[in-house]
């Protein structure tokens, strides 16, 4: 599932990475990347590029965002984020042993 991910360091190479998509015919992209010790993905720093994906290309542009805050829920949607990715964990001991995080099903909502 991981090959065809193709790494952004920052918000221009991000933006380089989908105008070449989008001159390429692609559909669309997936914005992910690992998460720190709280499940975030701390993809705050790519919101300004994503909005001139989406101004400047028709991809369609999914981020799998990890836990966020309300006020960063806010933010990807100024983004104009097509849409967002999420791991649904059915239980704390999972997402334990699978992500190392101690959260429960309720932190999700």
């Amino acid at each position: 599932m991981l090959e065809g991910l193709v790494p952004a360091g920052d918000s221009d190479a991000l933006l380089r990475i989908a105008l070449k998509l989008g001159e390429s015919g692609a559909f669309g992209m997936l914005v992910t990347g690992g998460c720190d010790g709280q499940g975030r993905v701390g993809i705050e720093r790519f919101l300004g590029a994503i909005r001139e994906i989406k101004d400047e290309t028709d991809l369609l542009v999914i981020a799998h965002t990890g836990f966020v805050t309300p006020r960063v829920a806010e933010m990807l949607a100024e983004s104009g984020l097509d849409g967002v990715a999420l791991d649904v964990v059915g239980d704390s001991v999972t997402a334990k042993r699978v992500y190392g995080l101690d959260v429960a099903p309720e932190d999700y909502l």
